[in-house]
């Protein structure tokens, strides 16, 4: 999975998946990272820009969590095409196509404090079923 946001905070992560995942720098090329009106960044094409973030090797148990936090389909999970180091892969990202947001002016996460995406994190764990009560497997593209 290619992160660009909360998903990269280490106390987040503890949170939905009970432990810190090691994040592995990446480039996405083709594509910008936006402000939405709500406070979140998210992606959306753009040929002269690049996305720098990183990528989560993630379990399917991890991948179902990681798309009730992105609150898909309001943002939407899809094949992307990133550079790490000299290698290109294909993973998955959280993007929305053709929404308006406002360029970024700083290098953080979210404009949401963490306290507030931990209860928020909380919550949405508590309304679901745990899907890391699955059987964990990688997660093949």
């Amino acid at each position: 999975m290619f992160c660009y946001g909360t998903l990269l905070l280490p106390a987040l992560q503890k949170t939905l998946f009970d432990q810190h995942i090691h994040p592995r720098p990446a480039t996405l090329v083709g594509w910008q990272r936006l402000l939405s009106h709500d406070g979140y960044w998210f992606i959306t094409p753009h040929s002269s820009a690049r996305v720098k973030g990183s990528i989560l090797w993630l379990t399917a148990p991890q991948l179902a969590i990681c798309d009730d936090w992105e609150d898909v389909p309001y943002y939407h999970r899809e094949c992307v095409r990133v550079k790490r180091g000299y290698t290109r892969m294909t993973v998955f990202a959280y993007t929305r196509r053709g929404a308006k947001g406002k360029p970024f002016t700083t290098s953080g996460l979210t404009r949401h404090s963490l306290p507030r995406l931990l209860n928020i994190a909380d919550r949405a764990l508590m309304t679901n079923s745990n899907p890391l009560a699955m059987s964990p497997g990688p997660v093949t593209i």
